[in-house]
């Protein structure tokens, strides 16, 4: 099974130079996609299956996070540690607020 967007967000930031990009997911068959879809776009990354609220993310300038709202609070100390710059989709207008209070 292929999903068409899995890893979207890191296969962007690599074709934007960005470098280097890890690209986690909790779903083992998102991770073949994402290496599938890498191969594909011709760019390199680094994918793994990791459970964030776990297992820590490796130090980065830039995160990038394509998650609900819920998931996003669930997980924003471990996304916001170290601080940097997150980019963050998959929300809905009315679910920004609660969102960044999390953050």
């Amino acid at each position: 099974m292929r999903r068409g967007a899995a890893g979207i967000l890191a296969i962007a930031a690599c074709r934007l130079g960005f470098g280097p990009v890890w690209a986690f997911d909790n779903d083992p068959l998102a991770v073949e996609a994402t290496v599938a879809n890498a191969r594909v776009n011709g760019v390199a990354l680094t994918t793994a299956c990791r459970d964030l609220t776990r297992q820590p993310l490796p130090r980065a300038e830039v995160m990038v996070a394509n998650l609900t709202c819920e998931v996003l609070c669930l997980l924003a100390q471990a996304l916001a540690d170290p601080p940097g710059l997150a980019v963050l989709s998959g929300l809905r207008p009315f679910e920004v607020d609660r969102t960044l209070a999390a953050f």
